[in-house]
């Protein structure tokens, strides 16, 4: 369903843009195929994709993965067609959006910390030197550290999100942190985002920047 306020308000910030919502189930194969139908046949082709839901809820481990993980593949690689410049597109960005928690350990919530850790895996592999210089598309790994989001703030709802046993004490830590606003990840997002650089890998956090740089284990 369209969201009528927040169309108006975009439409006063700039009058020169025209915004359309697309519907889509991110777990349904088909209700992605269907939204990339839909945006390409208005907009021809796709210069930005900015792959953001999310979901924290391990006791359904096969929907936390769905979510997090695999629905973020099939919608990238479903666009692909209309970004990639040896195709339909003019080469292009793709902005994914793992967890700082995709970085390090989550204990108390290890299938979404398993999925976000998926999410930087996809996004580096795609980065790679060869497929950017075919493709023209670069991609981007924003990994937010805690965020006063409405899921996070819901104290209420905690109890169905827990699966693994022991870990009560580690919930209440992360709950009782410091977050950082939406609105501050965003701005941060906005200046990565300008940098348009191929590869780059950023944690956003308590409105600051850190880039970061994986060691390199293993060469073939």
């Amino acid at each position: 369903m369209e969201n009528v306020e927040l169309l108006k308000k975009l439409k006063v910030l700039n009058t020169g843009i025209h915004v359309s919502f697309a519907q889509m189930n991110i777990v349904d194969h088909a209700s992605i195929e269907r939204a990339v139908k839909n945006i390409v046949s208005i907009a021809g082709h796709v210069d930005v994709l900015i792959n953001g839901v999310g979901a924290l809820a391990d006791k359904d481990v096969e929907t936390t993965i769905a979510v997090n993980l695999t629905g973020l593949i099939n919608t990238t690689l479903m666009l692909m067609p209309w970004m990639d410049k040896t195709q339909y597109g003019k080469g292009g960005m793709v902005v994914n959006i793992a967890s700082v928690y995709g970085l390090e350990p989550g204990p108390a919530f290890s299938v979404y910390s398993a999925a976000k850790h998926g999410v930087v895996g996809f996004t580096r592999s795609m980065a790679d030197g060869h497929l950017f210089s075919k493709t023209g598309v670069a991609f981007m790994c924003i990994c937010p550290g805690l965020t006063s989001t409405e899921l996070m703030m819901n104290k209420r709802d905690m109890d169905w999100m827990k699966w693994i046993p022991h870990t009560d004490e580690i919930w209440n830590t992360v709950i009782d942190a410091k977050m950082q606003t939406p609105e501050d990840c965003a701005v941060n997002m906005v200046t990565i985002m300008e940098q348009w650089k191929n590869g780059g890998m950023y944690i956003c956090s308590m409105g600051g920047v850190k880039e970061i740089v994986p060691p390199v284990h293993w060469q073939m």
